[in-house]
């Protein structure tokens, strides 16, 4: 039996072309996002229609190290050596794919909710849009691909996904974007020398048009699902990351920072004045981990710094999302402290390890200058027990002098740098693991200097967490409602349905609580309740005349069913 050493993490590219791919844009807000079938971000406009761009690329960045020492790497930058990534599911049996396996998904599937919503009340007579009909549901069993792959809603619950008989798509936000990749092509080498790990990830880019909130329309939101499709039990996990190349307009003149306390890594102008773009009226940008995968249970780490150590569900599960655990900034060269070459200089920068071996040490350049450190740039957000220096709420370390860019002294120029998360989590096969990222824009427009731009962006960033935490924007929608479910089966029973004043659920229920919440076609929250029994009356009395869908989140399974409220 091999085991792998796992971590997966967040960083900044380089300038030359991504590999070519199919593509597609969310662009139902004030940003244009476009993601390629490989998860790529291959363009980032903010403002919409200004062709100004704070962000050049992103991607994914997975890496582990097995029983033997031997390194597994997927690193996604720009192709230039070959690539990481491959459109499609994974073989289950194989864990791996082939090139005219890939060639079949090499798409972004996306749709708008307002087609959904006009698709379930019968707007289209008999027909099937093509975006409802062409969703990626299920895997080619001819492939032994996973018959579970994107969302829906399976309206007779007999786990097939058919829009004919009324099932539809399950998507986030008012426009979302779907796509698959893998990361083990037959007798294709990673680009970056490392070896395949088996996984397979469904990302869901998304956003929301809420009015005038700011915060929602100059943000998009990334949900990741990671599968280990291997065989193998990976002993230890971190959590999923983007790689990004931030380009604050011109891209010679950036600085990057990293907050501890909004757990997210940002990018600004270092220099009052942003060349050829942004001009006066400077911007900033955060790639914020709203939510990572979860810890191991008994780990003995405050794996969310919340000063609880080991928080368990009812049932004594894990129920700690990990943060990031390391964030290193570095230059767009190829020096001791620049871009990484091979696949060793990679998984090093992933733990905060330089390539000469030495690690990051607070204050200057990050190399040599003091005691050792897990972030970079943190500025005055790491002060209360010093994360980032070995301190916890239950041994706080003595707080470190401010340290960003500017007071390292730092030149302003193309700034690479790297978020992941190194608590060691358990990735079995056939389980997965999910985080969500948010891209959050802010530009000041008042000339007001680098700092107006950076208040703009954190007041930004603590909405959108805000809104994530309750599970509610400002304009009544939920995120959660394309949670992967397991299709409620003829175990899962809704009665009556129809329904007047209220209904029962009847379930094989495996948990001491279930989470049971209750959301219109608008996807808005309607009712919430934890049930500690079945056949739980719930009240829907007050409800409108409509369809709803029940979500119902027991231990490691989530189930979704349908009622109409009469």
């Amino acid at each position: 039996m091999r085991y792998f050493y796992i971590f997966i993490a967040i960083i900044s590219g380089t300038h030359l072309s991504p590999a070519q791919s199919p593509t597609a844009t969310i662009d139902i807000n004030n940003v244009r996002v476009t993601f390629n079938a490989v998860g790529d971000i291959v363009q980032f406009e903010a403002p919409k229609n200004s062709g100004l761009s704070p962000l050049y690329a992103a991607n994914l960045w997975i890496a582990g190290m097995d029983a033997q020492s031997q390194l597994h790497l997927a690193a996604q930058t720009y192709s230039q050596g070959g690539s990481d990534f491959f459109a499609g599911p994974l073989d289950t049996v194989t864990a791996m794919c082939t090139a005219a396996m890939s060639a079949q998904w090499n798409k972004v599937w996306k749709i708008n909710k307002t087609m959904i919503d006009s698709f379930i009340l019968g707007l289209y007579g008999t027909a099937v849009p093509p975006e409802v009909s062409a969703w990626p549901a299920h895997g080619n069993p001819v492939f032994n691909q996973s018959k579970k792959l994107a969302p829906f809603m399976d309206v007779n619950n007999d786990g097939n996904y058919t829009p004919a008989t009324g099932d539809y798509p399950l998507i986030q936000g008012d426009q979302a974007l779907y796509f698959i990749f893998n990361d083990a092509m037959q007798g294709t080498p990673h680009g970056t020398g490392g070896l395949p790990l088996g996984v397979e990830v469904h990302g869901m880019a998304y956003a929301f048009r809420c009015g005038n909130d700011s915060a929602l329309n100059n943000t998009i939101f990334v949900s990741y699902r990671i599968i280990n499709r291997s065989p193998s039990p990976y002993q230890s996990w971190s959590s999923v990351g983007v790689w990004a190349d931030h380009d604050m307009g011109y891209y010679g003149d950036d600085y990057l920072g990293f907050d501890v306390e909004r757990d997210c890594f940002y990018a600004y102008n270092g220099d009052g004045y942003d060349d050829y773009a942004y001009l006066s009226n400077l911007a900033a940008q955060a790639v914020v981990l709203l939510r990572g995968p979860l810890s191991d249970s008994a780990d003995g780490i405050d794996n969310d710094r919340d000063c609880i150590v080991d928080e368990t569900d009812s049932t004594g599960g894990p129920m700690e999302p990990v943060k990031f655990a390391r964030f290193m900034s570095y230059y767009n060269n190829f020096g001791p402290l620049g871009n990484p070459v091979s696949d060793t200089d990679y998984y090093s920068y992933m733990g905060g390890i330089w390539k000469d071996g030495t690690p990051v040490t607070y204050g200057g350049n990050g190399h040599n200058t003091g005691i050792p450190c897990s972030f970079m740039f943190p500025d005055l957000s790491d002060q209360l027990v010093s994360w980032g220096t070995g301190g916890n709420c239950q041994s706080p370390q003595p707080p470190q002098p401010q340290w960003n860019e500017v007071t390292a002294g730092s030149t302003p120029f193309d700034r690479r740098g790297i978020a992941s998360c190194k608590y060691e989590l358990s990735f079995l096969p056939n389980k997965d693991k999910h985080m969500t990222l948010a891209y959050v824009f802010g530009r000041d427009y008042t000339g007001s200097g680098t700092q107006a731009s950076l208040n703009v962006m954190n007041t930004r960033v603590d909405s959108i967490c805000s809104y994530f935490n309750a599970n509610l924007t400002p304009c009544g929608m939920a995120f959660n409602t394309a949670v992967a479910e397991e299709p409620a089966s003829e175990s899962v029973t809704v009665y009556p349905n129809p329904a007047f004043e209220s209904i029962y659920l009847d379930f094989d229920m495996s948990s001491a609580e279930c989470l049971v919440q209750v959301f219109d076609m608008t996807g808005r929250l309607v009712c919430e309740i934890v049930m500690e029994k079945v056949n739980t009356r719930i009240e829907v009395d007050q409800l409108p005349q409509g369809l709803y869908a029940i979500w119902i989140a027991d231990g490691d399974r989530v189930f979704s069913v349908k009622f109409l409220k009469q």
